[in-house]
């Protein structure tokens, strides 16, 4: 297990909770019609969870995705969620005609809908070359104008992304996955003959579990092996000190189960003592705003 510790001098409420930032990672397309893309949930996505997938470029830099200075970008696609997901259910999106999707999977689905003619997005058409595919939250369908997060980033031409595209400086928990070999990728996806595994970071990151530049076909709904989302105790120790003294109060927050991958927790804090006045801490990486955070 991964325990949190920091140091405060006087005793506080301190309560808590998990975020984990990938919330889908995006484990196939294929280039050829009929396009199409799978992903797999890494946690539980409720029914209205909406997530987004755009081809769009985006931009370390601008903090968000651009159009290269024209009036119009690439696609926008909106999924919803109908019914809910569980951690390693994959669901596979088909486009039987234009802008229109066949949706099948391993359990939880949900409808999709191509954003085009919004926002200067335009309709699903994906090529060859500079082929990526992310999957971010958004409050709508505008990629411009500021996102959420980035929960992954699937990269199926030859070689590693170019650093302005690549997010993980900004948003630390993405999945980035790229460094492939084809020219032609075709059709790329997680092998399915490899997915008896829990869906963490290292084994989307591992491009020998994939594969790339195969013939078009349609993209495997096999599921990986779920895991539960760990929850987070806090403990302090001692439980109280006097006020003045040398002994610090060490609270330490312990998951449940080993992280699969950074885990990021909000907490808290209650009482009457003032921050910096009364007491000082060591340890959160943000701390005396609304939402403390380690």
């Amino acid at each position: 297990m991964k325990n949190f510790t920091f140091l405060i001098l006087l005793l506080i409420l301190i309560t808590t909770q998990t975020i984990f930032a990938q919330k889908v990672v995006v484990i196939g397309m294929n280039h050829e019609p009929p396009d199409g893309f799978s992903f797999v949930a890494t946690e539980t996505l409720p029914i209205g969870e909406v997530i987004y997938f755009t081809d769009n470029e985006y931009s370390d830099l601008a903090n968000t995705f651009t159009f290269n200075g024209a009036q119009s970008g690439e696609a926008v696609v909106r999924f919803t969620v109908t019914t809910a997901f569980s951690a390693g259910e994959v669901v596979f999106l088909n486009e039987t005609s234009a802008d229109v999707f066949t949706i099948s999977g391993s359990g939880g689905t949900g409808t999709a809908t191509v954003m085009s003619g919004v926002f200067g997005n335009r309709t699903l058409r994906w090529q060859q070359v500079e082929m990526r595919l992310y999957a971010y939250s958004d409050n709508d369908a505008n990629p411009t104008n500021g996102i959420g997060q980035i929960y992954s980033v699937l990269s199926t031409i030859a070689g590693n992304l170019p650093a302005d595209a690549n997010p993980a400086s900004d948003y630390s928990n993405s999945v980035v996955v790229h460094g492939f070999s084809s020219l032609t990728p075709n059709r790329t996806e997680y092998n399915p003959a490899l997915r008896n595994v829990d869906v963490s970071t290292v084994n989307f990151t591992t491009i020998a579990n994939w594969l790339n530049g195969q013939t078009n076909s349609n993209l495997s709904t096999t599921p990986f092996v779920g895991v539960s989302d760990p929850t987070v105790s806090v403990a302090a120790s001692p439980s109280a000190v006097l006020e003045d003294g040398a002994t610090n109060l060490v609270y330490t927050f312990t998951l449940s189960s080993t992280a699969t991958s950074n885990v990021t927790v909000n907490f808290s804090v209650g009482g009457t003592a003032a921050f910096s006045t009364d007491y000082a801490q060591t340890g959160a990486t943000t701390f005396g705003i609304s939402q403390e955070q380690l």
